[in-house]
């Protein structure tokens, strides 16, 4: 018995987006767990959102972007994208975005500067 090479199937992810001053993406799992993915998007317009759904096989029949474009008008909804193995890995990974700490307060800047000195 011989195996079959393995088969480059698409990885099914839910896509959720809700528009709050643009569109904010959060993706999970399509198996019955449903886990968040750790990687986040933000689209500013409706067309950068649809192009992505686009090249991540998103809806493909007339019905499915119908129902697609409806969401979009209700301003939230869900759909579920076909990704390569690339995609669903940069998926898997954290947001490349680093994260600023929060400034220091003028009165402790004035401290650590006096530690400095003194």
């Amino acid at each position: 018995m011989q195996l079959a090479a393995p088969q480059n199937r698409p990885h099914r992810v839910l896509m959720s987006f809700t528009y709050r001053k643009g569109w904010h993406v959060c993706f999970f799992e399509a198996d019955r767990h449903r886990r968040q993915l750790p990687r986040l998007a933000f689209f500013l317009s409706d067309d950068a959102m649809i192009e992505f759904t686009r090249r991540a096989a998103g809806p493909k029949t007339l019905e499915d972007r119908n129902i697609f474009e409806m969401m979009i008008r209700r301003s939230f909804g869900e759909i579920t994208l076909e990704l390569t193995r690339e995609q669903y890995e940069q998926l898997k990974q954290r947001s490349r975005v680093e994260r600023k700490m929060p400034s220091t307060s003028v009165g402790e800047e004035h401290y650590d500067q006096r530690r400095k000195n003194g």
